[in-house]
């Protein structure tokens, strides 16, 4: 559902396949944004309690973070 909020251009899920830091994440997800307020809108809030996945998933992170990165090349 995150995929499909207006300024979300592209989503991608990654699972780990080798690591050489030892917690390292198994999962991550890669969104490409129009803008970092994306993250901040109504349109995000609601996708991403769509479901009530939030509350049936979020128990299960153990390590969850947001980063924004700004494209330079």
């Amino acid at each position: 559902m995150l995929s499909k909020v207006p300024g979300v251009r592209s989503a991608a899920r990654y699972r780990l396949e080798h690591s050489t830091v030892p917690a390292m994440q198994r999962y991550l997800t890669v969104y490409e944004l129009d803008s970092p307020d994306v993250l901040k809108s109504a349109a995000w809030e609601a996708a991403g309690a769509y479901g009530n996945w939030a509350t049936r998933i979020r128990p299960l992170l153990t390590s969850r973070h947001h980063s924004v990165f700004e494209r330079i090349a």
